[in-house]
């Protein structure tokens, strides 16, 4: 699967990261634009979104269409606690999850950031409760 794709022609179950800047801030909520890369490679402003944190109301518009609209696909979405198996039959309890530069998912076996994994190639097979 690309690093990015459009809206319109990602899978219903894709995970994927919408880009956006923080454009404002207050007590009564936060203004976000939402950013796109053109296919010039231009990265555009491609709408807002406000989010009202007392009454958790979001309101915004898109100034494009938003089918047209790309997002970063994460390749797997993995929560701490997930156990995992590698391609050779390994399995590891997540403790930690990130994103790396390229926008790929890592997941490491200990609490810290190190050792980091790729997400890709591995499959969730179960799930703990860690204390």
């Amino acid at each position: 699967m690309p690093r990015w794709m459009k809206l319109s022609a990602m899978p219903v179950g894709t995970t994927a990261l919408l880009p956006v800047r923080l454009a404002a801030k207050s007590g009564a909520g936060a203004t976000f634009t939402v950013l796109d890369r053109g296919d010039a490679g231009a990265i555009t402003d491609n709408g807002t979104i406000t989010v009202a944190t007392p009454s958790k109301v979001v309101t915004g518009a898109w100034t494009g269409d938003p089918a047209e609209q790309r997002l970063q696909v994460v390749a797997l979405a993995l929560a701490v606690g997930d156990v995992v198996e590698g391609p050779d039959g390994t399995t590891a309890v997540v403790r930690w999850v990130g994103t790396a530069p390229d926008g790929q998912t890592v997941w490491s076996p200990a609490v810290g950031t190190r050792p980091q994994y790729p997400a890709e190639g591995w499959q969730v097979i179960a799930s703990v409760t860690l204390p």
